[in-house]
């Protein structure tokens, strides 16, 4: 079983967004965590960052086994 949270909220006439989205397991006591920060550039251009967490007590949990392979991630996105 997982408890999930997303929170997600705009700024500057939704042009600025910061989101979270947290995972956690109670059995396994591990957890994921996704922060993002995304900015319209235009109408049509978006740029964002964020990262992936993971974390946890054992090794051989979901989340556990990926605490070494945290990242940080940047996109910009064109759409027509």
């Amino acid at each position: 079983a997982y408890a999930t949270l997303r929170l997600t909220k705009f700024y500057m006439y939704q042009t600025l967004r910061l989101s979270l989205f947290w995972m956690y397991s109670p059995s396994d006591n591990d957890y994921f965590i996704n922060p993002e920060v995304s900015y319209k550039l235009s109408d049509e251009l978006l740029f964002a960052f964020g990262g992936n967490i993971f974390g946890g007590e054992r090794n051989n949990t979901p989340f556990g086994q990926l605490k070494q392979d945290g990242n940080l991630y940047t996109y910009l996105r064109y759409q027509f």
